[in-house]
């Protein structure tokens, strides 16, 4: 990941995707009251090829913030978003 604001989202993906199309991703946040998945749906508004990769700017329109209580219930909420970026 890039950037992040309760707005939007910059991060780098597997695979393509297109401006307009709608997406969800999560993302693991650490918080005084123990990790919380933050789970957002948006809109696509920029992408940028990197290698295998491409990288995307996302307008998020919903959000969700739960407590992760388990291995699985982590296992469920991650998407296929690499952590950091990484190429």
């Amino acid at each position: 990941m890039r950037d992040m604001s309760t707005s939007g989202v910059y991060f780098w993906k597997d695979g393509m995707c297109m401006p307009g199309e709608l997406i969800s991703f999560s993302i693991e946040l650490f918080t005084p009251e123990g990790r919380m998945m933050w789970k957002c749906k948006g809109d696509v508004v920029r992408t940028e090829p990197r290698g295998n990769d491409v990288g995307v700017a996302v307008r998020i329109t919903k959000t969700a913030m739960e407590p992760i209580k388990d291995v699985m219930a982590y296992a469920e909420g991650v998407s296929d978003i690499r952590p950091g970026g990484a190429a």
